[in-house]
C-alpha cells in the first residue's frame, strides 16, 4: 500500500482571533489539500495573553493546525521561542513531513528556512504578498532582503500567484518562478449567475483600507458622478477594517445617499455579496493577484480596474481599464457602466475557470510530484 504524503504549510499570512481574513486564502488551500494529503499548518500569532502557548487542532482525519503564540518582547525573542517550541514540537509528534509549503515570505522567512533546515525536506515556497514591488521593497533593510534571497535560493520550487509579482521578484532575484494563481472553489461552481433587474445600478468594492488600494479615488468619482446629477447608482464598500476616515470623506461631501459600508463577511456570505451587485470597482495602485476580482468576474459582475494583479498581463481580459490615480477617468467608466448597464455574466464565469480548483491543484500536485518520491500519493 503506498504512502500517504504529509505536507507541512507554513505562512506569514492566517487567518486568527485577532486577524480572522489574514490568508484566508491559504487556510482554503491548505483545507483543499487535505483531501487527498496529510496536511498540517504550523502558524506563529502574536497574542501578548497566551504567549507561550502551543495549540493542536484536528479539523478533520487528514488536517491539523498547530498554532505557537507570542507576545510582544524585545528583538522578537518571543516570536522566536515560540518558534522553537513549535519546532519541537512537530519534531516530537509529527515525525512524517514530507514536505513543507511555505507562503508569504514577509516576516517568517527566517522561520520557513529553519524548518528547511532541520527537517532536510523539500521546500516549496509560494508568495501572495506585494513587498517585491518596488515602492515596498526598497523599504525593506538589509536583513529583511538578505533573508528573502536566502529564501529563494535555498527552496527548491517557487511559485507567485501572478506574472506581474513574478516579474518584480525576478528583477532582484533571478531564479524560475512558477506562475500559479489564487483558486476559485469548486463549491461555487454549483451556485447559479443571476440576472438582475437592474433599477439602481450598484457598484461594489471590497478591499483592505490600505492606501495603495486608493479607494478614496473611488469616493472622489462618486462625487463627480453626484455632481454631474446623476442619482440611479450606489457604491458599497466591504471591509474587515476600520473605515472610519473613509466614512468621514462621505459625511464631508453629502455622499451617504450613494455609499454604504459593510462589515466582515464570511467566505461563505461572499456569493450573495456579489450576486446582489453589478460592478466592482478596484482602484489599486497594485496587485499581487487580487482573489476578490477573479470571484466578481465569476459572479457576473463588469470590472472597472487599474491594469494589476492577474488582469496585467491579459489584453483581451473582460475589464474597463482606468489609469492609477485618475478618478476624472474611473468616474467617465462608471457612467459609461451604468449608462449601458454593463455586467459580464457568463463571459467572466468562462474567463476565470484558468483558476477553478481543480486546475491550481493539478499545478501544485505536479510539483509536489517532482520533489517526492513515486511511492507517495
Amino acid at each position: 500500500m503506498n504512502k500517504k504524503r504529509h505536507i507541512l504549510f507554513l505562512s506569514s499570512w492566517y487567518p486568527s482571533e485577532g486577524q480572522p481574513f489574514l490568508g484566508n486564502y491559504i487556510r482554503q488551500f491548505a483545507e483543499i489539500m487535505s483531501e487527498t494529503c496529510e496536511v498540517t499548518v504550523l502558524v506563529l500569532i502574536k497574542n501578548d495573553y497566551r504567549s507561550g502557548e502551543t495549540v493542536l487542532e484536528k479539523i478533520s482525519d487528514n488536517f491539523q493546525e498547530i498554532r505557537s503564540f507570542y507576545g510582544e518582547s524585545f528583538m522578537n525573542k518571543s516570536k522566536i521561542k515560540a518558534h522553537r517550541k513549535a519546532l519541537r514540537f512537530v519534531k516530537t509528534y509529527i515525525p512524517s513531513i514530507n514536505l513543507i509549503h511555505a507562503h508569504v515570505g514577509m516576516t517568517n522567512w527566517w522561520h520557513f528556512l529553519w524548518f528547511k533546515r532541520e527537517l532536510n525536506v523539500p521546500m516549496v515556497y509560494s508568495e501572495h504578498g506585494s513587498f517585491y514591488f518596488k515602492e515596498n521593497y526598497n523599504d525593506l533593510n538589509l536583513i529583511h532582503r538578505t533573508g528573502l534571497k536566502r529564501l529563494i535560493y535555498k527552496s527548491d520550487e517557487i511559485t507567485a500567484v501572478s506574472d506581474l509579482l513574478k516579474v518584480e521578484m525576478e528583477k532582484n532575484y533571478p531564479k524560475f518562478t512558477n506562475v500559479i494563481g489564487n483558486i476559485l472553489l469548486k463549491s461555487w461552481e454549483q451556485i447559479p449567475l443571476t440576472i438582475r433587474n437592474i433599477k439602481e445600478y450598484k457598484f461594489l468594492h471590497v478591499s483592505t483600507v490600505d492606501r495603495a488600494k486608493n479607494t478614496s479615488g473611488i469616493l472622489e468619482a462618486i462625487l463627480i458622478l453626484k455632481n454631474k446629477g446623476l442619482t440611479n447608482f450606489s457604491l458599497t464598500i466591504l471591509s474587515d477594517e476600520n473605515t472610519n476616515l473613509l466614512q468621514d470623506i462621505v459625511d464631508k461631501n453629502y455622499l451617504n445617499d450613494y455609499v454604504q459600508f459593510l462589515g466582515p463577511h464570511s467566505h461563505s456570505e461572499m456569493p450573495n455579496v456579489y450576486q446582489s451587485h453589478d460592478c466592482f470597482i478596484l482602484n489599486s495602485n497594485y496587485e499581487t493577484f487580487s482573489i476578490v476580482l477573479a470571484e466578481a468576474l465569476f459572479f457576473g459582475l463588469h470590472i472597472i480596474s487599474t491594469k494589476v494583479g492577474f488582469l496585467a498581463n491579459f489584453q483581451k481580459a473582460p475589464f474597463d481599464e482606468v489609469e492609477i490615480n485618475d478618478s476624472i477617468d474611473l468616474a467617465d467608466k462608471m457612467e459609461m457602466a451604468i449608462s449601458e448597464q454593463k455586467r459580464s455574466y457568463s463571459d467572466g464565469r468562462d474567463f476565470v475557470k484558468q483558476f477553478s480548483q481543480d486546475v491550481i491543484i493539478k499545478k501544485y500536485t505536479e510539483i509536489y510530484n517532482r520533489l517526492l518520491k513515486e511511492d507517495l500519493i
